[in-house]
């Protein structure tokens, strides 16, 4: 009898301990879903990032060489969070790094040379008075290429070595695909005609094709191109160079002899006339005001044409030159009254001038 009776006292007792575990549970469900409702919302937690490669592994793991980062997102129970998918950390080494520059460096190649965009433009120039747009962008040769295959220096040697006309030039290279050519003409002074060909001068002596036409200039009819001017440096270095070549009698020293004589003339730019001479035919062209011819022969010297169609020559100086002018003065009317009509007059020498029915 006792044993039933305990035995009923120990199942209620379990039924009255499973009801209040029910009704605390119940409780705290309520209580919670009553603060759902009335607490405002609460701002997002934020995401935590953790590397697999840090903190203590729950587990022992096999090391990586391209680990996982990892985004964990905190739940509004205390110490839980969400696990984000994994994203793999993606490191460039140094082989790679250098791959990726070269391959962009070959697209930017690419770019450059084949792309309309840098294809070069009609070249901007200013600066023409005698040339053409026509001429330079001939000389320039620079039509449907790539910017970056142009060099401004070479540019410019390419124009000055074309047109001696040109005092100066600059030609400047700037993306996307402009070409601007400054350049500055020379002005001629003088005119020296040898037959059907003509040679300008400028105030400095240089000598340069006839490009069109400039009026009023000082004209010299000639015999023979216009004495170069070589400097003492020149001469002793053309001096030395020829008589090496004599020395050795080959042909080979022949040639290193021309070699070495157009070096020279490269390195002293554009030829120029003789200064003496030019300072003689400038100051011989103020005895005559009306702009009388001057004439060059390369036997007699500087002289003029004189309006009766003879040629009449003083030497290579204006030593003397009025009683030179006087005594040729006394000859040309001393044959007027003959009525012989000379092709040369030299006064060269006071003590024994002499004219010339031919040239």
């Amino acid at each position: 009898m006792n044993t039933v009776n305990q035995s009923a006292s120990r199942s209620n007792r379990a039924d009255q301990m499973r009801q209040r575990k029910e009704q605390q549970s119940t409780n705290r469900t309520t209580v919670a879903a009553r603060r759902a409702v009335s607490e405002p919302e609460r701002p997002l937690k934020p995401v935590t990032v953790r590397n697999t490669t840090f903190g203590t592994p729950i587990r022992q793991r096999v090391a990586t060489t391209n680990p996982r980062r990892q985004y964990y997102l905190s739940l509004d129970t205390p110490g839980t969070e969400l696990r984000l998918p994994a994203l793999p950390v993606i490191r460039l080494g140094s082989r790679g790094l250098s791959a990726v520059i070269a391959i962009l460096c070959l697209i930017g190649i690419f770019s450059l040379l084949f792309s309309p965009v840098f294809t070069v433009s009609i070249p901007k120039i200013t600066g023409m008075k005698r040339l053409t747009q026509t001429n330079v962008e001939s000389a320039l040769n620079i039509e449907n290429r790539s910017i970056i295959e142009l060099n401004a220096t070479e540019l410019t040697a390419a124009l000055m070595s074309t047109f001696p006309l040109l005092e100066s030039a600059n030609v400047s290279v700037s993306l996307p695909n402009t070409i601007s050519v400054t350049i500055k003409e020379r002005q001629p002074m003088v005119a020296w005609q040898i037959g059907d060909k003509t040679l300008w001068i400028d105030s400095k002596g240089v000598l340069f094709p006839q490009v069109g036409d400039a009026p009023g200039l000082l004209t010299i009819t000639a015999d023979s191109q216009p004495p170069v001017y070589i400097s003492p440096d020149e001469l002793k270095s053309i001096e030395e160079a020829q008589k090496k070549a004599a020395a050795v009698g080959t042909p080979e020293a022949q040639a290193a002899m021309e070699i070495t004589l157009k070096n020279i003339a490269k390195d002293n730019g554009p030829d120029r006339i003789d200064p003496a001479l030019l300072n003689t035919a400038l100051k011989l062209a103020a005895y005559f005001p009306g702009g009388m011819a001057l004439a060059y022969s390369d036997k007699h010297g500087i002289g003029w044409q004189d309006p009766g169609g003879w040629e009449v020559y003083i030497g290579k100086d204006l030593k003397e030159f009025n009683q030179k002018y006087a005594l040729y003065q006394s000859i040309s009317q001393q044959l007027a009254g003959q009525s012989i009509t000379p092709a040369i007059i030299s006064v060269e020498f006071l003590d024994a001038p002499y004219y010339r029915l031919e040239k």
